[in-house]
Formats: structure tokens, C-alpha cells, sequence
């Protein structure tokens, strides 16, 4: 880190206690100081990008230039390095531009975005008019799967073939038996979901079909007759949500549509998370 001052060294290369004081400055904004005494060759990678990015502070930059800051560094020392890189920008007006892969760090951290496709500039402009479907599919070429610009996250699409299963869900209670099918290879249906709501986002993405109302809008009935329409015609009916409350009550009637129809009911059980097998009870 203290070779970061040596720009401001005479012909000797003698750090002065001003020199000290910012190096033990950088050091403290980088997070590193309990490094002090450490060999710089035995400490691990996220340690090592932070005592790097400590020597640049140090020297004082107009402009911090970092070229995948973020590679090989796990999800803690990621954040810890953005958060750091944020606050060098606010509080010193430090300039900073880096190249970046992830995605969904740079749709959180930049103020300003340049994609870059075939050695020229693509589009530039600001994360909330770069980051979306469209902008992000044509920059890579996506044929599969889709960008999910609430999320910040890809989607690898959803599975060919007919949907025999039928999926209620809601406030996030149907994510993790969206990816298990999608993972299983199974097409479905979702609904009777809210606009707006998190599980009607990812449906999208995933279902071969997803029935939603407008948000804050009770269930109408020509939303219900098309979910029953889609029911009709599967083998299962999978219900996410442990209740249904004011705006989603009607979705208990899919439930007894189901029911009267042979069609198999099927919850699922409390505590099951989206990284284990998720079982189902009838």
C-alpha cells in the first residue's frame, strides 16, 4: 500500500508522516488494516483485491480504473468491494470506471452503463434503461432463455411441450416449484396471479402460460374461466399459497374445480426451500 505513494516521493523515496497518514487512511477505507502485517503472497484473493484497491487510494486518483474488480471473488467480498468502490465515489468524487460480466452487480452499482458487443459500443446510458429484456437479450445474442430485469437475474426458459400441471402461487410462495419443474424439465401453467406480483413475474419467464388480474383487482370471471380452461386439460393441480386472502379467494374455486374433475390436488409441504427436493402432499 505504500507503494502507492511513491509518485509524491523525492529522489530517496521516503514516505513523510503525511504520506503514513494516508496510507493508514486507504488502508482503513479498503477494509485491510488487520493485513498490516501479512505477506501479501498468503492471504486470499478478495484480501488481496482489497490491499490493491488500498495502494490505488493511496495514491490519491482523479479516476480508479478496475478491470473485473469482481472475478473470482465470492458473493462477501463482492459486496464488500462495490460498497467500498460506492463510497470512494460519493465521499472523494472519485471517477470509477470497470469492466464487468456480473450482471446483476452492475445493474445495482453503476450509475452509468456502456455495453460493449463486437469491439464497439452497443448502448450506453443509465442501469434502468439498459438493464431489460429486450436491451439485454439482443446484446447477447439470447435464443434461450430470458433476462429478468426485476430480478437482475437469467432465466434459463421454460421447458417444450405440453403443460400437464397446474400451479396457484402468489407473494413468492411459488418460486422455488417454478425452478424444481423447470429443472425436472416439466412445462405448466401458473395463475391466478397479481400483475405486479413477484410469482407473476418469474411465471412469465417460466410458464407456458400464466394467468394473471390486474393488481389489486379481486379475481374477475373471465380471468377465472380461462384458468379452469387450462386446468381442464392437466393431471395436477399444485397449490404454493397456505391461504388465500381478499384479492385471491377465488382461487380456492380452481381447488374444487380441480377436485370435481379428478384432476390431483397437491400442496406443498411447509419448510421445503427451493435448494432441497421439494415434496408435495396431497
Amino acid at each position: 500500500v505504500e507503494a502507492g505513494r511513491h509518485p509524491y516521493t523525492g529522489r530517496m523515496g521516503t514516505l513523510s508522516p503525511d504520506d503514513h497518514s494516508r496510507v493508514d487512511e486507504a488502508m482503513k477505507t479498503a477494509h485491510v488494516e488487520e493485513l498490516a502485517e501479512r505477506d501479501f503472497m498468503q492471504i486470499s484473493d478478495g484480501q488481496r483485491q482489497r490491499v490493491m484497491l488500498a495502494r490505488a487510494i493511496a495514491q490519491d486518483p482523479r479516476v480508479l480504473v478496475l478491470d473485473e474488480p469482481t472475478s473470482y471473488l465470492d458473493i462477501r467480498y463482492q459486496i464488500d468491494l462495490l460498497r467500498i468502490l460506492r463510497h470512494l465515489a460519493k465521499s472523494r468524487n472519485v471517477a470509477i470506471i470497470m469492466s464487468i460480466h456480473e450482471l446483476e452487480l452492475a445493474q445495482k452499482s453503476a450509475d452509468k452503463v456502456i455495453c460493449v458487443k463486437d469491439g464497439r459500443v452497443f448502448r450506453a446510458g443509465a442501469p434502468e434503461d439498459i438493464f431489460t429484456r429486450e436491451t439485454i437479450g439482443e446484446l447477447y445474442g439470447l435464443k434461450h432463455g430470458t433476462f429478468n430485469e426485476r430480478f437482475g437475474s437469467v432465466e434459463i426458459g421454460r421447458p417444450h411441450g405440453d403443460a400437464h400441471t397446474f400451479v396457484i402461487a402468489g407473494a413468492g410462495t411459488g418460486s422455488a416449484v417454478f425452478r424444481q419443474l423447470i429443472r425436472q424439465g416439466k412445462a405448466f401453467y401458473a395463475g391466478v396471479l397479481h400483475e405486479g406480483d413477484i410469482d407473476c413475474e418469474l411465471a412469465r419467464d417460466l410458464a407456458t402460460e400464466c394467468v394473471a388480474e390486474r393488481a389489486f383487482e379481486p379475481i374477475g370471471d373471465k380471468t377465472i374461466a380461462r384458468a379452469k380452461e387450462l386446468l381442464v386439460h392437466c393431471a395436477r393441480l399444485i397449490v404454493c399459497p397456505s391461504a388465500f386472502g381478499t384479492i385471491n379467494a377465488r382461487n380456492a374455486e380452481l381447488v374444487e374445480f380441480a377436485r370435481s374433475h379428478g384432476i390431483e390436488v397437491m400442496r406443498v409441504c411447509e419448510g421445503a426451500s427451493e435448494d432441497s427436493h421439494l415434496e408435495w402432499e396431497e
